[in-house]
C-alpha cells in the first residue's frame, strides 16, 4: 500500500498548482484550475480513479478547470454510473449546477457538499479529512455573522445536494442562483489525519512458533488469538509489532491579509503549536502546503505563526508568479518540445520566445570544462609548491648524507690498515652466508608456485561470485546517482529560500534595527511540479523526486531527438540549394546542347556529302577530274569562297542559339517575377484584411498533450484584435506565444465571438475577461474609463457568466450579447455606441450550422475581402454562398473519411467534406482545424494540395507567411513522427 501527495502544475500565468492525494486505487484532488485535465494526460495521473474534489475557495483559480474535467470524466464513466463527491465552501452547489448546465455533464452522479462550519467531512478506514472555515474579516457582514453564530441554535454543518442530469431538480437549483449575492467570502482549510496502521508481521517468529497456515495468519490480522494443534496459543502481539502512527498534513489557502487573523486565532491548530509548557506533548504535522501571495509570506505575523510548529514539519509554499510574464518553468512539456520541432522546420510560421527556445549548446559540458580548468590550475599550483618543498628537503638531506659517508670512509680506511688479517676472515664468512641464503630462496620459490597453482581454482570460483555481485553493484550505482541528484534538488530548493531571504532583506540584520528579523523555518521549500511527499510506506516517508528525475531524463532524450532533427533539416536545406544550382546548370547545359546540335548538323551534312560522293564516284569521275584541274589552276579563289560560306553558317547558328538562350532565360525570369508579383499583390491585399492569425487551440472536445481546445486570435489592425472562440486554457496559450508582449495585445482585444455552447469553445472566457480587467487596473489604477471587450455568443453563456460572477465577484464590467443582435448589423453599428468597435468591418454575417442548438459560422468582410470561420458543424450551402470567393476559409475537420459515421452522428465535418466546401466556395486559402484527439499522430498529407494547410497550436499566419503553409503541411507530419 502506498499513500502520497503530489503537486500538479506550476503556479504561474499558464497554470496554477493543484494537489493530488493518491492511494493505490483512489485519487482525491484539491483545487481545479485551467489545464488540469491536460496535465493529467501529460503526466498520467490516473484521473480515472478520481473519487473526490476538494475546493478551498469559489474563485476563478480554484474552479476554472472543473467544467472540462467533469465533462471528460463523465464521458469515461458513462457506463459505470459512479458517484463523484465535490466538497467546498458556501455556494458550491449553485456553482456546480451552472457548470453542468453548460458542459452537458454525463455519467457521474454528483454529490455536492457545502461546508458551513468546521467539522469532519470525510471519514474512512485509513484516514479522515477535517475542514476549517476561514472568513474574510474585511467584508461588511462579518460582524453580523458573528452575532448569528453566537445566538444560533441550528447545528447544521453542511448542505448536501445530489445532482443527476436526468432529474429535473437541476434546473430548479440553477434558477435559485439568480437571487444569490455573495457578501461573505470564505476559505476552507483541510487537515488530513491518518488512522493508526497495524504493525508489521514478523514471518520468522511465526515460523518458529509454528504459525504457517494462511487461515491462521488471517485470524491473527483480525486481532484474534490462534490455538495450534499442539495446544499453544498465539496472540497477535507475539507476531505483529506495535501500531504505527503517521503524522497528518494540512492544506491552507490564504488569498489576502484579511484572512490572516482568522488563521492565527484558529483553535484547531492549538494541539500542534509548541509553547514552553507543551513542547513534549504537542503533536506535529508532517507537512503543511500553502497557497499564498508573496505579500502574506512577508508578513511578520505569518512567519511567527509558522515557527510555532515543530522543527520536523515541512512547509511547502505554492506561491503565484506574475501572471503577465512568460514563466520559465514549463508545465506542458510535450507541447514545449513539439513547438521547438515546428520552429526548427519554419521559424516564421512557428515563432518561440527566447525563454522557451532550446539552445543545443549543452551548458553542462561548458560548466564541466570550466570546473576542470579551475581544478587543474589549483592542482598545478599545489603540486608546484609541493615539488619545491620536496627539492629543498632532498637537498638538505643529501648534504647531511654526504658528510656522514665521508666520515665513515675515513674510519674504515684506518681500521683496515690497522687489522688486515681479521678483515679477510670476516669477508670469507660473509660469502658463505650469502650462498646459504640463495639456496633457501630457491626452495621457497618452488613452494610458492605450488600454492599459486592450488589457489587458481579457488580464485576462479570467487570471480564467478564477484560477477554476480557486480550486477548488483551496477543497480546500486544507479540508485546512488539518483540519490546524488536528489541531494542536488534539495540543495537548490534550500538555496531558493536563501535567495528569497536576501531579496526581501531578511538575511542580514541591521545593528540599528530594534526588531529581530523573522526568517522562515529551516524546513521551508517552494513547491514544484511533480514533487511528491510519501506518507506510506514508512521507509519512504518524506520528499520523493523520482518523477522530477524522470522528467529530466525525458528532457535529455527529447533534446537529442531535436538535435537529430536539426541536423536532418540542415542537410535537407543543403539538398534544396543543390537542387536550385542543378536547375541553373540544366538551363546552361540545354543552351550548350543546342549549340552542339547545330555542330552535329554540320557534321551530318558533311558525312552525307561524302557518302554521295563515294556512291557516284564511277559516274562523276570525269567531272571530278575537271574539278581537280580547275581547283589546281584556281586554288586561291576556292579557298576564299569556302571561308566565306563557313563564316555565314556560324553567324546564323550563333543568332539562333542566342535567341533560344534568351527565350529560356525570359521564361525562367518571368515565372519568378510573376510569382513575386503575385505574392506581393496578395500580401498587400491580405494586409487590408488582417495582420496575423494565431491558433490558440486546434483540438476538439477534450485537450490533448499537443493540441489545446478551440481558440483563434486575430490581429485585424495594430490596435484592434478579435478572438473567435475561447476554450479552456486560451489565456495560457496567448501568454506562451506573446510572452511579455501580452499586455499590449490583451488590451487591444475588443471583440470576442463564441460559435456555440459546447464547453471546448467557451470555458476560457471567464479567465480571459478577468485577466484583461486586472491588467487594466494594474496599469491605470482604476476602472473608471475601462471598456470591456464586446462578447457575442449563445444566450446561455451570458446567463452562465452572470451566475458565476454573482458568486465570485471577480468581474466588475462586462458586456455579453446574444447572436441574434448581429442580424441588424448596420443599424446597431450606427445607433449603439457599444457596437461602434465593429465599424472596422463592412459586414458581419452569421450562418446557422448543422451541429448543436444555436451553432453558427461567421463571415467577416473588410475592404471587399472575406475571412470565413465555420465553427463546428456539417457542410451547409448557406456557408458556401455567404463566403463565396473568400480569401481565407478556416474550416473544422474533426474526423477522417474512415469515421464518416461518427461525423454524421455528432454533426461534424470530415477532411474531404471541408475540401469540397472550399472548392465550391472558391476560397483562395483553406486552413483545416479542430482535429479529434484520435488523429494526434496521423498523417493527412494525402489530402493536401496547393493553398491548403493544417493548423497547429500557436502557428502564426501572416499575409507574408501564408504562402508557406501548404508547402510545409505536406511533409510536416512525417518529419515530426520520425523525430
Amino acid at each position: 500500500m502506498r499513500i502520497w501527495l503530489e503537486i500538479v502544475g506550476n503556479s504561474n500565468g499558464v497554470t496554477n498548482s493543484s494537489l493530488l492525494l493518491c492511494f493505490d486505487k483512489r485519487r482525491f484532488l484539491f483545487n481545479c484550475d485551467e489545464g488540469i485535465h491536460r496535465l493529467s494526460k501529460e503526466y498520467k495521473l490516473g484521473f480515472s480513479k478520481l473519487k473526490g474534489i476538494f475546493l478551498t475557495r469559489i474563485t476563478q483559480t480554484q474552479i476554472s478547470g472543473l467544467g472540462n474535467l467533469l465533462f471528460s470524466l463523465g464521458i469515461q464513466s458513462s457506463k459505470k454510473n459512479t458517484n463523484m463527491h465535490i466538497y467546498g465552501p458556501q455556494h458550491t452547489i449553485p456553482m456546480t449546477t451552472s457548470l453542468c448546465e453548460v458542459t452537458s455533464h454525463r455519467g457521474h452522479k454528483l454529490i455536492i457538499h457545502e461546508q458551513l462550519k468546521s467539522d469532519i467531512i470525510l471519514q474512512e478506514k485509513l484516514f479522515r479529512i477535517r475542514s476549517i472555515v476561514l472568513r474574510d474579516r474585511k467584508m461588511e457582514n462579518y460582524k453580523d455573522n458573528n452575532k448569528e453564530k453566537e445566538n444560533s441554535t441550528i447545528n447544521q454543518t453542511q448542505k448536501v445536494c445530489t445532482l443527476d442530469l436526468e432529474n429535473s431538480s437541476k434546473n430548479l437549483q440553477a434558477k435559485s442562483i439568480e437571487n444569490i449575492q455573495n457578501k461573505d467570502r470564505k476559505s476552507l482549510i483541510y487537515i488530513v489525519q491518518f488512522n493508526q496502521l497495524k504493525g508489521r508481521f514478523n514471518s520468522e517468529k511465526a515460523k518458529q512458533l509454528g504459525l504457517t497456515e494462511n487461515r491462521d495468519i488471517k485470524i491473527i490480522y483480525r486481532g484474534e488469538n490462534v490455538t495450534l494443534k499442539n495446544g499453544n496459543i498465539i496472540k497477535p502481539t507475539d507476531v505483529i509489532g506495535p501500531k504505527i502512527d503517521v503524522p497528518p498534513f494540512a492544506i491552507i489557502d490564504i488569498p489576502e491579509h484579511s484572512f490572516l487573523n482568522e488563521l492565527i486565532e484558529c483553535k484547531e491548530f492549538d494541539p500542534f503549536i509548541r509553547t514552553k509548557e507543551n513542547k513534549q506533548i504537542a503533536k506535529e504535522f508532517s507537512s503543511m502546503f500553502y497557497w499564498i501571495n508573496n505579500e502574506i509570506l512577508l508578513d511578520d505575523r505569518f512567519r511567527e505563526w509558522i515557527i510555532k510548529f515543530g522543527p520536523k514539519t515541512k512547509h511547502i509554499f505554492l506561491n503565484k508568479q506574475n501572471e503577465f510574464q512568460l514563466p520559465t518553468n514549463i508545465s506542458f512539456r510535450s507541447s514545449f518540445f513539439y513547438r521547438n520541432k515546428l520552429n526548427l522546420i519554419d521559424s516564421k510560421l512557428f515563432p518561440i520566445n527566447k525563454k522557451h527556445l532550446i539552445n543545443f549548446e549543452e551548458e553542462k559540458t561548458i560548466n564541466e570544462k570550466k570546473i576542470l580548468t579551475k581544478n587543474n590550475n589549483e592542482n598545478e599550483n599545489e603540486n608546484g609548491n609541493e615539488n619545491e618543498n620536496v627539492k629543498i628537503y632532498k637537498n638538505k638531506n643529501k648534504n647531511k648524507d654526504e658528510n656522514k659517508n665521508e666520515n665513515k670512509n675515513k674510519n674504515k680506511k684506518q681500521y683496515v690498515s690497522e687489522n688486515k688479517g681479521q678483515v679477510e676472515e670476516e669477508e670469507e664468512e660473509e660469502e658463505k652466508e650469502m650462498i646459504d641464503l640463495n639456496n633457501k630462496k630457491d626452495f621457497q620459490l618452488e613452494e610458492k608456485n605450488e600454492q599459486e597453482n592450488e589457489n587458481k581454482n579457488e580464485t576462479q570460483k570467487e570471480q564467478e561470485k564477484k560477477g554476480k555481485k557486480q550486477k548488483t553493484k551496477k543497480t546500486n550505482s544507479g540508485i546512488e546517482k539518483n540519490n546524488e541528484r536528489v541531494m542536488e534538488i534539495t540543495k537548490t530548493l534550500q538555496q531558493e529560500i536563501k535567495n528569497w531571504h536576501k531579496v526581501n532583506q531578511l538575511d542580514d540584520e541591521n545593528e540599528n534595527s530594534k526588531k529581530k528579523k523573522i526568517k522562515l523555518p529551516t524546513e521551508s521549500y517552494f513547491g514544484k511540479n511533480q514533487m511528491r511527499f510519501y506518507f506510506i510506506p514508512i521507509k519512504q516517508f518524506g520528499f520523493d523526486f523520482t518523477q522530477v528525475i524522470k522528467m529530466e531524463h525525458q528532457y535529455e532524450i527529447q533534446k537529442n531527438g531535436l538535435a537529430a532533427l536539426k541536423i536532418f533539416l540542415n542537410d535537407y536545406e543543403n539538398v534544396k540549394k543543390n537542387e536550385i544550382t542543378n536547375e541553373k546548370k540544366v538551363l546552361t547545359e540545354n543552351n550548350k546542347n543546342n549549340e552542339n546540335e547545330n555542330e552535329n548538323v554540320k557534321i551530318y551534312k558533311n558525312k552525307n556529302y561524302k557518302k554521295n560522293e563515294n556512291e557516284n564516284e564511277n559516274e562523276n569521275e570525269n567531272e571530278n577530274k575537271n574539278k581537280k584541274q580547275y581547283e589546281s589552276e584556281n586554288k586561291d579563289l576556292m579557298e576564299e569562297k569556302k571561308g566565306e560560306e563557313e563564316e555565314e553558317e556560324e553567324r546564323c547558328n550563333k543568332v539562333v542559339i542566342n535567341k533560344i538562350h534568351e527565350n529560356n532565360n525570359n521564361i525562367y525570369l518571368n515565372n519568378e517575377k510573376n510569382k513575386n508579383n503575385f505574392q506581393k499583390n496578395n500580401t498587400k491585399k491580405l494586409e487590408k484584411l488582417f495582420q496575423e492569425i494565431v491558433f490558440l487551440g486546434t483540438g476538439s472536445g477534450v485537450p490533448s498533450t499537443i493540441r489545446n481546445v478551440s481558440g483563434i486570435f486575430i490581429r485585424i489592425t495594430k490596435k484592434f484584435n478579435i478572438l473567435l472562440d475561447c476554450g479552456e486554457g486560451s489565456y495560457g496559450q496567448l501568454l506562451t506565444f506573446y510572452g511579455d508582449k501580452i499586455k499590449k495585445h490583451l488590451l487591444n482585444l475588443k471583440f470576442i465571438w463564441i460559435s456555440h455552447l459546447h464547453a471546448d469553445h467557451h470555458l476560457g472566457l471567464m479567465k480571459m475577461l478577468k485577466m484583461r480587467e486586472t491588467l487594466y487596473l494594474n496599469q491605470f489604477g482604476s476602472l473608471d474609463d475601462y471598456k470591456s471587450p464586446l462578447v457575442i455568443g449563445p444566450a446561455i453563456i451570458r446567463k452562465f457568466i452572470n451566475s458565476i460572477n454573482r458568486i465570485t465577484n471577480e468581474l466588475t464590467i462586462f458586456e455579453i450579447y446574444d447572436h441574434e443582435i448581429l442580424n441588424n448589423f448596420k443599424e446597431i453599428i450606427n445607433n449603439d455606441q457599444n457596437f461602434a468597435i465593429l465599424k472596422k468591418f463592412q459586414q458581419i454575417i452569421q450562418v446557422p450550422m448543422l451541429h448543436a442548438n444555436h451553432s453558427y459560422g461567421i463571415v467577416l468582410i473588410r475592404n471587399d475581402m472575406k475571412l470565413v470561420y465555420s465553427g463546428d458543424g456539417m457542410p451547409t450551402k448557406e456557408l458556401i454562398s455567404a463566403g463565396m470567393n473568400s480569401q481565407i476559409l478556416i474550416h473544422e475537420s474533426t474526423f477522417n473519411e474512415s469515421n464518416q459515421q461518427l461525423a454524421l452522428k455528432y454533426n461534424h465535418s470530415t477532411i474531404k467534406e471541408a475540401l469540397e466546401v472550399s472548392k465550391n466556395m472558391n476560397a483562395k486559402w483553406l486552413i483545416l482545424t479542430h482535429f479529434s484527439p484520435r488523429y494526434q499522430k496521423k498523417d493527412f498529407s494525402q489530402f493536401l494540395k496547393e493553398n491548403i494547410g493544417l493548423a497547429f497550436d500557436l502557428i502564426s499566419i501572416t499575409p507574408k507567411s501564408i504562402t508557406r503553409v501548404d508547402k510545409i503541411s505536406q511533409t510536416l507530419h512525417q518529419l515530426l513522427n520520425d523525430f
